[in-house]
């Protein structure tokens, strides 16, 4: 993967921005936490980063691929390449979090 690219992304719900021309970039290799207070957008960002909600406007590139131009199944391949962790907590118990991550489920 080359890499992670939000360009002047944004997305509301119900008249209400959530993120607001979000520009972000994260390099291959790089390590990012995002981290905020309760309604920040942080969830939304990641809903962004896997094409779980409808952009306003702007662009999401990943791999060198626009997230919101891939078919379904394309779209799916790059999905089991992508760890999350909510917060939630939806871990392995006896895996460590970053052993969690890596496992690449969405």
């Amino acid at each position: 993967m080359s890499g992670v690219l939000l360009k002047d992304v944004s997305v509301g719900f119900d008249g209400v921005a959530a993120l607001s021309d979000v520009t972000l970039q994260v390099e291959a290799g790089e390590q990012l936490a995002v981290i905020g207070a309760s309604g920040a957008g942080k969830s939304t960002l990641f809903r962004a980063l896997t094409r779980s909600v409808v952009l306003g406007s702007g662009r999401v590139i990943i791999g060198g691929h626009d997230l919101y131009s891939l078919s379904r199944r394309r779209l799916n391949e790059l999905r089991r390449r992508i760890g999350t962790i909510y917060q939630a907590y939806n871990l392995v118990p006896q895996l460590s979090a970053g052993v969690n991550a890596s496992l690449g489920e969405v």
